[in-house]
């Protein structure tokens, strides 16, 4: 997957090909059709480890925020962005669900839980939506390259969102 990974960053998600990953890990085509007989099955593998590493980060960081409101979503804020989804996976990812929609299904049953988790531990749903939404639009930002704000802008975003999510008010400030 690491080589999955390493083809997009270099040459964009349209050349991850299995003779492309199969080069560039130092394998025979054979030797990568063992592990992953087919594109999708190699996509498949990289959500997989993209959605285990989020929920691996988040449960490191579970025992690190305190009880009160919104616990799910202040976990969810606690992980950084750059921890989550590496940009070469995730662009790999999106322009292989274009062709392949049912590649997003395990991503879309992830969502579903986190957004029952928020739901049950958010005195206001909504306004906790608001702030997952907020944050991940950063986060998708990032991954596509297209942020218009500068990395303390970020910063300062993701600050406010914190403090909305541990039952601030928002503020202008």
């Amino acid at each position: 997957m690491e080589a999955a990974e390493r083809v997009v960053a270099r040459e964009g998600a349209a050349h991850l090909t299995l003779d492309a990953v199969a080069r560039e890990a130092g394998l025979s085509k054979g030797g990568l059709l063992y592990n992953f007989p087919n594109k999708d099955a190699l996509l498949r593998a990289m959500v997989d480890s993209m959605t285990d590493r989020i929920d691996r980060r988040r449960e490191e960081v579970r025992s690190e925020v305190v009880a009160g409101p919104n616990k799910a979503l202040r976990e969810i804020l606690a992980v950084e962005k750059n921890e989550l989804i590496d940009r070469r996976a995730g662009l790999a990812i999106l322009a292989a669900s274009a062709e392949n929609p049912s590649l997003l299904d395990p991503i879309k049953a992830r969502l579903s839980e986190v957004r029952e988790e928020i739901a049950a531990t958010s005195s206001d749903p909504l306004d906790a939506y608001i702030v997952w939404l907020a944050r991940d639009m950063l986060m998708m930002w990032d991954v596509l390259g297209v942020s218009p704000f500068e990395e303390s802008e970020v910063e300062a975003i993701l600050a406010r969102l914190a403090r909305r999510a541990a039952g601030h008010a928002w503020t202008w400030d």
